[in-house]
């Protein structure tokens, strides 16, 4: 996933991490925080993923087929929920 959702306040940026993005913590003080656990597991002989976003207060989201799906899922759950809210 390409885009970047940021939110900007006073005293605080909240950000997605992206690889792409890694240059910018050398910019003073950064604190990364895990957002969720994507893992797979079995239903029968199926190997499906999850993406536990308890972690930023979220519930299980997913029965994906693939990590990628999981994976999109779980930063499209971060966009909407944890960078977009307001407080």
């Amino acid at each position: 996933m390409d885009k970047l959702t940021i939110r900007i306040s006073p005293t605080r940026i909240t950000m997605r991490y992206s690889d792409k993005m890694a240059g910018v913590l050398g910019h003073g003080k950064a604190k990364i925080s895990r957002a969720s656990y994507v893992e797979p597991y079995k239903i029968g002989e199926t190997i499906k993923w999850q993406a536990d976003m308890s972690p930023v207060g979220g519930g299980v989201i997913g029965q994906f087929s693939t990590r990628q799906q999981a994976l999109d899922a779980e930063s499209e759950w971060v966009d909407e929920h944890v960078i977009r809210r307001t407080r």
